[in-house]
């Protein structure tokens, strides 16, 4: 982490791009880049077996699917994936308080022949912040995001963070934040979800953004 923040300071790299070739089976490879954030931007199939663990072999799996993004110091990967031949996947990795991100495209259609190709942004334009304090130990809190979220973030202040979406699953199926950092997910549209966490320490504190 203090490497990838020094090179920021230094003007090194915004953004690198890797792609991994799918032939062949991994279960848990490292993956030896750094940075402050990942972007998946393309595979050839999503619908196999795709998932990373940052940092240590021990910390949860998260499964990949196009346009998902963290954000959070690493200082590597282990990724784990079913063997597809002639399958690829391209990751987009950097050290930037904004990670990049996705531009869907949609072609406009004039009597079956393709004139005119825009691009589309959906623009979030109300942010929400909210601050939730657990003062006890070991026990669930919860933020409720607003309908028609766009991206969000939550970070953990003061101690680390058990992160969930389902109630009562903070302390069984989870990703830990350690303090200090956050999990960043953009091109989504959340309507009716609530983010779960807890903390082994009294008093660490949720800072949520969500963007509508």
């Amino acid at each position: 982490m203090i490497k990838a923040l020094q090179q920021a300071r230094q003007g090194a790299f915004l953004y690198k791009t890797q792609v991994i070739d799918l032939s062949t089976a991994r279960n848990n490879e490292v993956l030896t880049i750094e940075g402050t954030y990942l972007f998946v931007f393309d595979a050839t199939d999503f619908g196999s077996n795709l998932s990373v663990r940052f940092n240590e072999v021990y910390m949860d799996a998260l499964t990949l699917t196009k346009s998902r993004g963290v954000r959070l110091p690493f200082y590597r990967v282990y990724l784990t994936n079913a063997a597809q031949p002639g399958k690829t996947l391209t990751l987009i990795y950097g050290v930037s308080d904004t990670p990049i991100e996705a531009i869907a495209q949609v072609e406009v259609v004039f009597s079956g022949a393709v004139e005119i190709t825009e691009a589309v942004v959906e623009v979030a334009t109300a942010p929400a912040i909210y601050n939730v304090d657990c003062p006890l130990a070991g026990t669930e809190y919860s933020q409720a995001l607003p309908g028609g979220t766009k991206k969000f973030s939550i970070k953990a202040r003061g101690g680390d963070l058990q992160v969930c979406f389902s109630n009562g699953q903070s302390g069984v199926t989870y990703v830990l934040l350690t303090d200090g950092q956050a999990l960043f997910e953009d091109n989504v549209n959340l309507t009716g979800k609530t983010l779960y966490f807890q903390s082994s320490q009294a008093g660490t504190d949720a800072e949520i953004i969500a963007w509508v």
